[in-house]
């Protein structure tokens, strides 16, 4: 690879899924990363069970976008124990060189630049602290 921005994450981030507000989120967190000034506010709506709906307002790099679109896609109807273990698998794999989820292999280029693994990390950290008592 031969770029920080490979292609598949590139496309991701222009796709830009759940980008937007809701009307009544369950849950609304907020995230920072003050080395590079990524920022994602996250709602949520979840039943308790699962994950209803979810938006994202982004702001940063390619990594941290393309992820949060990713989470949006992937976690939207899933378990709130499914996200939360999702959102775990991503935090221990993505650093070492297990196999990502075929959802999230996107973010494999991130292991090029471990200087950018917080970027990618942000939007699921997010969503920890969201459903942690949910």
């Amino acid at each position: 690879m031969t770029t920080a921005y490979a292609d598949d994450l590139v496309a991701e981030c222009r796709r830009n899924y759940g980008s937007g507000s809701l009307a009544r989120p369950r849950t609304t967190v907020r995230g920072a990363n003050p080395l590079c000034g990524d920022e994602i506010e996250l709602d949520i709506d979840h039943d308790g069970e699962r994950i209803v709906a979810i938006a994202h307002r982004t702001k940063g790099c390619a990594f941290t976008r393309g992820s949060a679109s990713l989470l949006a896609r992937c976690v939207t109807g899933m378990s709130v124990n499914g996200a939360r273990e999702l959102a775990a698998t991503l935090r221990r794999d993505l650093v070492g060189s297990a196999v990502l989820p075929t959802e999230l292999a996107a973010l494999v280029s991130v292991r090029v630049y471990p200087a950018r693994t917080r970027c990618a990390l942000l939007p699921f950290e997010a969503l920890a602290s969201a459903l942690a008592e949910a």
